[in-house]
């Protein structure tokens, strides 16, 4: 459980956002199952619009918010997001759905916990409403899968 700066996690969840896009960009290039396809295009547009909404944050963000160090959990997404590396090309809808939830619950209790165990308030307050933005995207999502 490292230390890092705020920027740092930032940067950080973008990279995770803009892994996930390229992993499903790849994977939808080679997938014949138009419902499988849909859901890829969908979740690679949701992980491009929460990569720009962080990096805005970042933007946004007060140079002394970005510069305080918080512990950083990472462990859990990392593990996550590997498992998006076994995705085959011939990936069930069930499971390309599990695999980009189980990263985005990863995601939600990083910022949850990092929220939780700051002693800054406008840290909290920043993580607090990231994790918020990854709960919206993500019931957003669950919703789509109904009409897919």
């Amino acid at each position: 459980m490292p230390a890092k700066q705020v920027r740092e996690v930032l940067q950080w969840m973008q990279s995770v956002h803009k892994d996930v896009c390229s992993r499903f960009e790849s994977l939808g290039t080679h997938v014949e199952n138009e419902r499988v396809r849909l859901l890829l295009d969908y979740i690679e547009g949701k992980e491009k619009l929460l990569a720009q909404s962080l990096k805005q944050y970042e933007e946004d963000a007060p140079d002394s918010v970005l510069a305080t160090w918080v512990q950083f959990y990472p462990d859990e997404v990392q593990d996550r997001r590997r498992l998006l590396e076994d995705l085959e090309d011939d990936s069930t809808l069930d499971g390309v759905v599990e695999h980009c939830q189980q990263v985005d619950r990863a995601l939600i209790k990083a910022c949850q916990t990092i929220a939780e165990e700051s002693d800054c308030d406008q840290v909290s307050g920043l993580f607090t409403s990231l994790a918020r933005l990854e709960e919206n995207m993500d019931h957003l999502y669950s919703k789509a899968l109904l009409d897919i």
